[in-house]
């Protein structure tokens, strides 16, 4: 049986973690899905912080909660089924009110690029909810470093002119993770649910996630698409009534 190692590196500030691609992390494609990509990626930065001891509980009992608000992945080679791969993740220097991690997923025996992201991060008081600046955080020290990457820095995305109604997805239990509202890595699979299975299946080079406002049980998420078939772009939108609850853009050869 192969060992599967996680580990962080102090020297490079880095958090480390191997896994396979088992058949189940995969889409129809035979490729690692783009659900478990952001979930291995979240699920591991918040082990980076546990690794240094600030757990999810000791963040709320100190009165903050961290919240992913934006992602952006480039995929240069999607990770196969039954390949090992690495994933490296790192913090870089926050902005005024947006914590920044990078993440790179790497062939375990090559040490091949396949996928490059970032994440930012909002600071929520705990107890009111409120989004608060970085600088108010006090559990350990920010970080300095500012890297290079593949993929587009996380952005706002705009809704298109044109602009047209693709799904309805209801919110069940199954989607909620601890907090009580949508797991950030299930927003990706509403998108895909409900595209015509002829972009469903088009080869993604890119994807960006923006998070609004939470998406709780028994919500109904109404998705709305432009479909720009001259430069490749998918622009999703889904909201809560008038309420924008998430943005998607997806990027096509």
């Amino acid at each position: 049986m192969k060992e599967y190692k996680v580990w962080r590196d102090e020297e490079k500030k880095t958090f480390n973690s191997q896994t396979h691609v088992d058949f189940s992390k995969c889409s129809k494609n035979g490729c690692m899905s783009f659900m478990e990509i952001l979930k291995f990626t979240s699920d591991m930065a918040g082990e980076d912080f546990t690794y240094q001891g600030i757990s999810r509980k000791v963040l709320n009992d100190a009165g903050f909660a961290m919240l992913v608000s934006r992602v952006s992945f480039k995929i240069i080679n999607a990770p196969k089924e039954n390949q090992d791969i690495t994933l490296i993740t790192w913090e870089e220097k926050p902005e005024p009110l947006q914590f920044l991690r990078a993440y790179q997923l790497r062939d375990t025996q090559t040490d091949e690029l396949l996928v490059d992201g970032l994440s930012s991060w909002l600071l929520v008081d705990f107890k009111e909810h409120k989004i608060l600046p970085c600088k108010k955080f006090n559990l350990k020290p920010l970080s300095e470093f500012t890297g290079e990457h593949q993929c587009m820095k996380p952005s706002k995305i705009k809704p298109c002119d044109n602009m047209q109604k693709i799904g309805e997805r209801k919110i069940m239990y199954s989607d909620l993770d601890c907090y009580g509202h949508t797991n950030n890595a299930k927003y990706i699979n509403f998108v895909f649910d409900a595209l015509p299975l002829e972009y469903s299946e088009k080869k993604f080079t890119d994807f960006k996630l923006n998070y609004s406002k939470e998406a709780k049980l028994n919500e109904v998420i109404e998705l709305d698409a432009a479909f720009n078939n001259e430069e490749k772009i998918i622009t999703v939108i889904g909201k809560k009534e008038s309420e924008v609850s998430f943005e998607c853009e997806l990027y096509y050869e």
